[in-house]
């Protein structure tokens, strides 16, 4: 069969980034990596778009669109499953890609894409409202995907080196898939179709609307160094050390400027953006804190032609060392340098390629440091910039990291453990006799005997 008259259920997150609305969610950016390239390539896909909103259920001809709080989430998708007969799925995002593997006949070869590791989330947002309780749902989650899929992608190595550690503990790393990619890393792609797009378009104005954090519109000096943060302030964002940096580097440089988009994430994160305005009202420099909320697609094109710098800043944690940033990515894919502190995979891309400056993380006085340095250096910020283009289009292009996706379509092929029963890796003393009968017939009883008195001496 050509691979493009292959059957593909995509499962993914909605809504997709558009120009109509301000929601560019981490989960939406993903889907569409996946999504556009496929599409552009004609191949026949049946779209499921999973909402965390409560929506009307929008089914089209190859497209449904349906919350996860629908009470009939699964019927809805196993019925598209049933009339569409996929030959692969590809799920996008963990909550998805749960739901797909509770649908999905165990005879269709199934892709997940664990767009960042759940059980760090999971964490750090514990650690946000002082309650463990949800733990557990997430490694629910988390686990029923690895017992399921073919094949895993991740947003980075170091996730990538996890998600094979949790396969081992629950008995899917054997002899029958040595050698099979059965984890691989698959970074975030930066080339966002809509913006591409916009960013075509004659300028025409590209004032967008500020406010102070007294709610007062604010116009930017045209002198003003701008820095600017985009998107949303989840949990593992370091507040405390981003406003400590900027206050010290504005007392010290009166033409420093700090835009922002976005804000609090609902049902997610709503304590890291408060507590951030909280601080810059008892700021003598509080009229040099601009925010916008959360804007349309279009005009985030606009910050970015009124920036001289991007800044991100992450607190040390489980998230920030396995975890992506897609305000870096599309920062330095618009030749913005970044300014950021450590901890991330992208971060240290940034140091090693010379696309900003990289920070200790908690450090506000080296954060501080490094604006003043690059604030005060245009010809610095040009060279970061430049190196920040040149990263982006050589190793983060979506077509490229849509390739092992592609190749998986066309050489659709189950995992080699496939319908074997996993190792148990904690079944008891009946687990640790078989064990022990196993190495007494490979090395004989005195042998045997020697290995028990090891164990138990």
């Amino acid at each position: 069969m050509n691979s493009l008259q292959k059957k593909i259920l995509l499962i993914g997150s909605g809504p997709l980034p558009d120009t109509e609305n301000g929601i560019r969610s981490a989960g939406g950016l993903r889907t569409e990596q996946f999504l556009s390239p496929l599409q552009n390539k004609g191949y026949d896909i049946f779209t499921v778009l999973i909402f965390s909103e409560m929506i009307s259920v929008k089914k089209e001809k190859n497209l449904l669109e349906v919350s996860r709080q629908d009470s009939s989430l699964l019927r809805h998708i196993r019925q598209v499953v049933a009339s569409f007969s996929p030959d692969v799925c590809i799920g996008i995002n963990t909550f998805p890609c749960f739901i797909a593997s509770k649908v999905l006949p165990k005879n269709i070869p199934f892709w997940a894409d664990l767009n960042g590791w759940i059980m760090a989330e999971a964490q750090i947002r514990a650690q946000e409202i002082q309650e463990n309780s949800f733990l557990p749902n997430a490694w629910l989650q988390e686990k029923t995907i690895l017992f399921r899929a073919d094949r895993i992608s991740t947003v980075s190595n170091a996730q990538r080196l996890v998600t094979i550690g949790e396969l081992a503990t629950i008995g899917r790393i054997r002899k029958e898939n040595v050698g099979y990619p059965l984890v691989i890393s698959i970074p975030n792609a930066t080339k966002n179709f809509t913006l591409d797009k916009l960013k075509k378009e004659p300028e025409g104005d590209y004032n967008i609307d500020f406010y102070n954090i007294e709610s007062q519109k604010k116009e930017i000096p045209p002198m003003a160094t701008v820095i600017s943060f985009i998107g949303g302030y989840n949990n593992w964002v370091d507040e405390k050390t981003l406003f400590e940096a900027l206050e010290k580097a504005m007392e010290k440089d009166e033409n420093i400027i700090f835009l922002s988009t976005g804000g609090n994430i609902d049902k997610i994160a709503n304590g890291v953006f408060d507590r951030f305005r909280s601080r810059i009202k008892e700021s003598k420099y509080k009229n040099r804190f601009l925010f916008s909320g959360w804007i349309k697609t279009q005009d985030i094109v606009k910050v970015y032609k009124r920036s001289n710098i991007g800044i991100s800043t992450d607190i040390f944690c489980i998230e920030t060392e396995t975890g992506a940033r897609n305000r870096i990515n599309e920062m330095m894919k618009f030749g913005i340098p970044v300014i950021t502190t450590a901890g991330s995979e992208i971060a240290e891309i940034v140091r090693k390629e010379k696309c900003g400056e990289v920070a200790k993380s908690g450090n506000s006085d080296e954060l501080s440091e490094k604006i003043l340095i690059l604030s005060e250096n245009k010809n610095l910020q040009i060279q970061y910039g430049e190196n920040g283009k040149r990263v982006i289009k050589e190793f983060f292009h979506e077509d490229i990291l849509c390739e092992p996706v592609e190749n998986f379509i066309k050489n659709v092929q189950s995992a080699p453990d496939k319908g074997l029963k996993p190792i148990q890796m904690n079944g008891g003393i009946f687990s640790f006799f078989i064990g022990a009968l196993s190495y007494i017939k490979r090395n004989g009883i005195y042998l045997g005997y020697k290995k028990f008195c090891q164990y138990f001496s």
